[in-house]
């Protein structure tokens, strides 16, 4: 297996910083030019659909590290005590909204459907 290290003695002699594998069992070498630095060797792009992202699990009301709210109203049982957190939403996961969750039937909405 090939680890990253850098060619100190390249560095003292010329100056040049060069990205260099090597493997720590037979020590073979292996100079990265800026040709493979330039391509990837895996990307992994995720696409979530809005139902995957709604997804909370049963006992996140129990969680004490969430911050709960006592001023919201919960459209399904009237209750109003929830938690809440912070989540993406729309395609771009640029744009976050508060996901609130109620502590009395689990019911869940967004802060966007409050207004």
């Amino acid at each position: 297996m090939l680890y990253p290290v850098e060619d100190h003695a390249l560095r003292r002699q010329t100056g040049q910083r060069k990205l260099t594998f090597v493997c720590r069992t037979c020590g073979n070498k292996e100079v990265m030019s800026p040709e493979t630095l330039a391509k990837p060797v895996y990307k992994n792009v995720v696409t979530h659909t809005e139902k995957e992202k709604m997804v909370t699990t049963m006992n996140v009301t129990m969680d004490p590290t969430l911050s709960r709210t006592y001023n919201v109203r919960c459209t399904k049982c009237d209750a109003h005590e929830a938690v809440y957190f912070q989540c993406p939403t729309g395609r771009s996961d640029s744009a976050l909204v508060l996901q609130y969750v109620c502590v009395v039937c689990q019911h869940t909405w967004l802060s966007s459907d409050q207004e």
